[in-house]
């Protein structure tokens, strides 16, 4: 482990970096998928003859544009806190274990493999 300072900085960035494309990846997946459960709503609600069904359709369709985004909304906004620093003690350490671990077990397996 004779990483320098700089290594170790550049190494936390990266992690970091990957952790904001994550979140704006999770943020993209969430703006498109309400916004065709939107479209669904309208299509269902405005524009089709369901028959018997039409009523727990449209009931169906109005409960998922209602909750999935309050939801989803509320873990996204969870999300984008971790992402952007407002993190728990907890998750730090179980970061630096989780590292440990796997690098101890990458050491154990080269040991074996030598």
């Amino acid at each position: 482990m004779n990483d320098t300072k700089e290594d170790q900085k550049y190494n936390r960035a990266k992690k970091q970096m990957i952790r904001i494309k994550c979140f704006y990846k999770h943020a993209k997946i969430y703006v498109i998928v309400n916004l065709m459960l939107l479209i669904a709503y309208a299509i269902v609600a405005y524009k089709i003859d369901l028959g018997s069904y039409g009523t727990n359709v449209v009931n169906w369709v109005h409960w998922n544009v209602v909750s999935s985004p309050t939801l989803w909304g509320l873990v996204l906004i969870i999300h984008g806190l971790i992402v952007f620093k407002f993190r728990l003690p907890i998750f730090e350490k179980w970061e630096e274990r989780k590292i440990r671990e796997l690098m101890d077990q990458e050491q154990e397996n080269s040991n074996r493999k030598n």
